[in-house]
This record gives C-alpha cells, structure tokens and sequence, in this order.
C-alpha cells in the first residue's frame, strides 16, 4: 500500500493526470515518461533507448503459437503483439477453433482442453 501512496505522489508531482502513465529511468541520462495508451512498437522503441543492451526478443511469431503461450487472447491483441493485419488473425484464430484447437467466447480465445 505504501509503494502506491508513493505512485499517487509521484504522479501529482509530475502533473500526470492520464493513465496508465510510464516512467522508464536510464543507469544515467533523462527518464521517458509515456502517457496514456501506446502501440507495442512505441514502447519497443522506449525500452531499447532506455535499456539499449536489452534485445526484444519475440519467442512467439504465429497466432497458434501465442494462443497457446498465453492461454486466453483477442484477435487484436494478437493482431498488435505479431504485427499481423486483424482480419487475418481473426480468420487464422477462427480456423483454429474449427479445428478444434481453440474455443471462442464473445471475443475471447482460449486453448481447448
């Protein structure tokens, strides 16, 4: 509870009045502060000026295979996280579940068990 306290602070100190708000602090050199939602590429390209000795690496690179990994996905979550045009994840995550490795509810996709 304290360590949200000391967020709450943070944020009134910095004027941060829109959510979620991200501060990435360097070793040395200025902090970046994101606000508000950002696409995966920006917060990519944030990170790797931050921490440029970190590499991204992407250990999942097709809709199954992320499926799979998470348990539980949207088709745009897909979409963003693989940098895949959404039509073509709904249809590629649609045929899964007519394959029966998937089972869909509303928007969610889940592993069959």
């Amino acid at each position: 509870m304290n360590a949200f306290r000391e967020d709450i602070k943070d944020a009134r100190y910095r004027s941060i009045g829109r959510f979620p708000a991200f501060i990435l602090r360097p070793a040395t050199g200025r902090a970046i502060l994101l606000v508000g939602y950002r696409p995966d590429k920006e917060l990519v390209r944030a990170l790797t000026h931050v921490a440029p000795e970190s590499n991204a690496v992407r250990s999942v690179n097709d809709a199954i295979a992320y499926a799979r990994y998470w348990g539980k996905i949207t088709d745009q979550e897909v979409a963003e996280a693989l940098d895949l045009q959404l039509d073509a994840t709904e249809k590629v995550l649609d045929d899964a579940v007519n394959q029966g490795i998937l089972v869909k509810k509303d928007r969610i996709y889940s592993v069959s068990e």
